[in-house]
């Protein structure tokens, strides 16, 4: 999160899309970025159906054309990007703040059932450190996860708007009490 203590006060919720600061310090984000398609099956094993590596084709040539390939965003990414310091740590945030992540289930980028463990983990230890009234790290984080969709697939989906939307009423809720 922020260090500006001016900044970090003013925060009482954060919604990650798709959020590849989480767990960027693992080698998985980096490389689905910058160097490789890797092949991922899916819950139901059926990633090589054609309908499948159609629709994988076409995100990737999504993410390749407009941002991995790009000479100013590849040149800073490979050469001159401090990925140790874009790292969201879900413990630094605080306990204050209600936090969703939206995941797709089939993001090319992100390692998406990696984080869904990460933030179950994280959501076990919390509930484990309230209960025995020890101060937390970190609140507890609500997912949400978009089946059968790619990266950044809720740019344009009206659909994914509406999860989107329900999330920021039920934090503006939570808030209000």
């Amino acid at each position: 999160m922020s260090k500006a203590p001016e900044i970090k006060n003013r925060i009482r919720a954060l919604i990650l899309i798709d959020p590849v600061t989480i767990l960027l310090s693992e080698p998985d984000v980096v490389v689905n970025f910058l160097y490789t398609r890797h092949e991922l099956e899916d819950s139901r094993g059926n990633s090589n159906s054609w309908s499948g590596r159609l629709i994988r084709f076409f995100n990737e040539t999504k993410i390749q054309l407009v941002a991995s390939s790009e000479m100013f965003i590849e040149y800073y990414l490979r050469r001159n990007f401090a990925w140790y310091n874009s790292e969201i740590w879900l413990q630094d945030i605080p306990n204050d703040v209600n936090v969703v992540v939206c995941l797709a289930e089939r993001d090319e980028i992100v390692n998406t059932s990696k984080i869904e463990m990460h933030l179950a983990c994280h959501n076990s230890r919390v509930s484990r450190e309230v209960s025995e009234r020890i101060t937390s790290d970190g609140p507890l984080i609500e997912t949400i996860i978009w089946k059968d969709v790619g990266h950044a697939h809720c740019v344009s989906n009206p659909e994914r708007w509406s999860d989107i939307h329900h999330a920021l009423r039920k934090i503006e809720s939570q808030t209000q009490k």
